[in-house]
C-alpha cells in the first residue's frame, strides 16, 4: 500500500535542499526537479529530468548519499532512487538505507531489476504525479490564490504604507511564490506559472528593496536629533543615501513606483535639510575656531598695548571674536562653548573698553596740559603775568591727574617738573608786576595832584622822578612871596606840602624796594630817598 502522506516529516524542504544541491552539482541538466515519499516502509526519491541526458548515476548517488546521512528520521528506511527522463523512466536502485556505492549485478539480474523496477515506477510515478497541484481539474487553486495574494500585496503599498505594510505586502507576495512553486513542469498551468514567478520575484526584490529603504529612512530619523557633531550627521546622511540608493533600484514598469518616487523626493528632501544642517556645523565650527583665533591675538595685542590706538585695536579685536561666537547657531554642537567663550569674551572686552577710555581720558588731559602750557609761554611773553599763573597751574592740574598706569603717564612725570618751575617764575614775575603796578599808581597820584609836578622813570635798580619847571617855580615863587609877606600859614602849607611829597616818595622806595632819585628841571639831583625795609 503506498503511502504518501507528510505528516511526520517535511518532504517539502528535503526536496527542495536535493534539487538545489544536484543543480549545483550538476549544471548541465537543466530543470530537474526531485520528489521524495514513502511507499510502504520504503523512501522513494524521484529525480525528475526534461531532456535524456548521460546520468552520473554515481555521482548523483553520492551527493544524495552526502545529504541523506544527515537526515536521523529516515535513516532507518531502506530507500530507492528513481529516474525520469521526460515521459520514459529509468531506474537504478538504492540498496540500503546507507547508501552503498551502486554496482553492476549480473545482465540478468540486472534485466530482472529493471523489469520490475520500471513497472513500480510507473505506477507510483503516475499515482505521484496525479497528485501534484494543478495536474487534475479545469482549474488551479494555486494559481488563482497566488494572483490573489500578488493583487493584495500590490493595494496594500498605499501612499502611507508603513515598514510593518511593506513587509506584510511581502510576505504575501513570496506565498504567492511558494504557490507557484508548487505546481509541477507537467501541469498544463506551469508555463504560465514559470511567467508569473519571473514577475513576482521582480515584484518580491522591489518590495525588498522598499523595505531596506524604510529602514535606513527610520535609522535617518530615530538618529537626527540636533544638536549633532558633523560625524553624527555624516551617519545619519550616509543612510539618507543608503535608502534612496536602494529606491532608485526600483523601475517604472514595478507597480510599486509611484510610491517610490513619493518616497524618493521626500528622502531627497531630507538629504538636502541633513546636507544643510552639516553645512551649518561647518561653519558654525569654522566660526568657533574663527573666534578662538581672533581671541589669541586679541590676548597678544592687550599685552603689548600701551597707546590710545594700541587699545583701540585691542577692543576692535575683542568685538570681532564676539561678532563671530554670537554668529554661530544655537542648532548647533558649537553653540554649547560659544556660550561659555562669550561670558569670557564679554569680560575681556569690558576691561578692554575701560583701559581705552581712560588712555583716551589721559591723551585729552595730556594734549590739555600741553596747550595750556603754549597759553602760558605766549601770555609770559607778552608779560601777561595773571594769565600765564593760570594757565601754568591749569596744565600741571591736567598732568597730575593723568593715572599712573596710562601711557602718557611717563610722559607727564618730567613735565609737571618743568612746569612747576616756570610757574613759580611766573608768580614771582606777577608779583612784580604787581608792585610795579601799585608803584605806578603811587607815582601817577604823587605827581598829578593836583596838578601834574613831576615825570618818573622806572628802571630795575632806581626810580627817577624829574620835578616839572612848572612846579619848581610854584614852589619858589610861593616861598618866596611867603617870605616877603611874613605870611607864616603860608609857609606851613608850603613845608606841610613839601614833607608830604618827600613821604609819598620814600613810600614809593620802600614798596618797591628801590632808590628814588629826584631831580629839578635842570637834571641835577635834588633828593634821594632808600628804602628802608
Amino acid at each position: 500500500m503506498l503511502d504518501t502522506t507528510r505528516d511526520s516529516f517535511d518532504f517539502k524542504d528535503l526536496e527542495r535542499r536535493l534539487q538545489q544541491r544536484l543543480q549545483v552539482e550538476f549544471p548541465q541538466i537543466d530543470s530537474l526537479q526531485v520528489n521524495c515519499f514513502f511507499s510502504e516502509k520504503t523512501f522513494v526519491i524521484l529525480v525528475h529530468l526534461p531532456e535524456l541526458v548521460t546520468l552520473p548515476t554515481k555521482d548523483i548517488l553520492f551527493q544524495l548519499k552526502q545529504i541523506l546521512s544527515n537526515e536521523e528520521s529516515i535513516s532507518s528506511y531502506p530507500m530507492e532512487l528513481y529516474l525520469k527522463v521526460n515521459d520514459r523512466g529509468s531506474l537504478a536502485p538504492v540498496a540500503s538505507s546507507h547508501l552503498p556505492t551502486f554496482s553492476l549485478k549480473s545482465q540478468k539480474s540486472l534485466g530482472i531489476g529493471l523489469k520490475i523496477g520500471l513497472g513500480i515506477f510507473l505506477f507510483l510515478g503516475g499515482l505521484y504525479g496525479l497528485s501534484r497541484p494543478c495536474v487534475v481539474g479545469s482549474s488551479c487553486a494555486n494559481l488563482t490564490q497566488a494572483k490573489t495574494n500578488a493583487q493584495n500585496a500590490v493595494n496594500s503599498v498605499s501612499i502611507s504604507a508603513s515598514l510593518p505594510d511593506i513587509q506584510q505586502s511581502k510576505q504575501q507576495l513570496d506565498e504567492s511564490l511558494n504557490l507557484l512553486q508548487d505546481i509541477p513542469y507537467w501541469s498544463r498551468y506551469h508555463e504560465q506559472a514559470s511567467q508569473l514567478i519571473k514577475i513576482y520575484q521582480q515584484q518580491s526584490q522591489d518590495l525588498e528593496n522598499l523595505s531596506q529603504a524604510l529602514n535606513y529612512a527610520t535609522k535617518a530619523v530615530s538618529l537626527a536629533n540636533p544638536p549633532l557633531s558633523i560625524p553624527q550627521w555624516q551617519t545619519v546622511q550616509n543612510h539618507w543615501k543608503q535608502a534612496i540608493s536602494f529606491l532608485k533600484k526600483l523601475s517604472v514598469s514595478s507597480p510599486y513606483y509611484f510610491y517610490t518616487q513619493l518616497k524618493l523626493r521626500q528622502y531627497q528632501g531630507n538629504l538636502t535639510l541633513i546636507e544643510q544642517r552639516m553645512n551649518a556645523e561647518t561653519q558654525a565650527s569654522d566660526r568657533l575656531k574663527s573666534a578662538q583665533e581672533t581671541a589669541q591675538i586679541a590676548l597678544v595685542r592687550q599685552k603689548n598695548a600701551q597707546s590710545l590706538d594700541d587699545w583701540k585695536l585691542v577692543e576692535a579685536t575683542w568685538k570681532t571674536a564676539i561678532s563671530s561666537l554670537q554668529s554661530i547657531p544655537s542648532s548647533t554642537v558649537a553653540t554649547r562653548e560659544a556660550k561659555n567663550l562669550l561670558k569670557i569674551y564679554n569680560t575681556q572686552l569690558v576691561n578692554a573698553t575701560e583701559r581705552k577710555s581712560k588712555e583716551a581720558n589721559s591723551n585729552n588731559l595730556y594734549t590739555k596740559s600741553l596747550q595750556q602750557a603754549e597759553l602760558a609761554q605766549k601770555s609770559a611773553a607778552s608779560q601777561q603775568w595773571t594769565s600765564a599763573v593760570t594757565a601754568w597751574r591749569n596744565a600741571i592740574t591736567n598732568l597730575k591727574q593723568i593715572p599712573a598706569n596710562s601711557s602718557q603717564y611717563n610722559q607727564a612725570l618730567p613735565l609737571i617738573t618743568s612746569y612747576l618751575v616756570s610757574l613759580k617764575q611766573a608768580e614771582t614775575n606777577l608779583t612784580s608786576a604787581v608792585q610795579l603796578q601799585n608803584i605806578r599808581q603811587d607815582l601817577e597820584t604823587t605827581c598829578k595832584i593836583p596838578h601834574k609836578i613831576c615825570d618818573y622813570q622806572i628802571s630795575q635798580a632806581i626810580i627817577k622822578v624829574n620835578l616839572t619847571e612848572s612846579y619848581v617855580k610854584q614852589v619858589w615863587y610861593t616861598a618866596v612871596q611867603a617870605k616877603a609877606q611874613t605870611s607864616v600859614p603860608t609857609q606851613v602849607s608850603l613845608l606841610n606840602h613839601i614833607a608830604k611829597l618827600e613821604k609819598s616818595l620814600q613810600i614809593i622806595s620802600d614798596h618797591a624796594r628801590k632808590r628814588v632819585e629826584v631831580y629839578n628841571p635842570e637834571q641835577n639831583i635834588i633828593a634821594i630817598y632808600e628804602p628802608t625795609q
